[in-house]
């Protein structure tokens, strides 16, 4: 393999090193750290994301009692059912909606955490 200054004098290109194998062609790229990737997120922000999802879990598991009914789901009830009675389930839309309210609040958790650290890290570096 190259000599290490050889291969910083380089600031990108191939390098093709021989050994007793062959030929062995690598990629360095020794420009600047590139920005983090469009969808990776930070571990700060997918543990507050974990902890929403599990309170929407519970919120939707965990029945409301109004009266003799109790009511499964949120925020519009999937399936309402008389207390020692059997379930009668909602139509299909009321799912739905949960499913998208459910994933506007986590897309609103990760824009706010990532949007602190982002914010934090400007400061810092200023």
């Amino acid at each position: 393999m190259p000599p290490l200054k050889e291969l910083q004098s380089r600031q990108s290109g191939s390098v093709s090193t021989r050994r007793n194998t062959g030929y062995q062609h690598m990629k360095v790229w020794l420009s600047d750290p590139s920005r983090r990737k469009r969808f990776q997120i930070h571990l700060s922000t997918a543990i507050v994301m974990m902890f929403v999802a599990g309170g929407c879990l519970w919120i939707n598991v965990n029945g409301r009692i109004i009266g003799q009914h109790h009511y499964y789901g949120w925020p519009i009830a999937i399936i309402k059912r008389k207390v020692y009675l059997v379930g009668q389930p909602y139509p299909g839309y009321a799912i739905i909606f949960d499913v998208i309210v459910m994933f506007a609040l986590l897309l609103v958790c990760w824009f706010l955490c990532e949007w602190i650290i982002r914010r934090r890290a400007a400061r810092k570096a200023e």
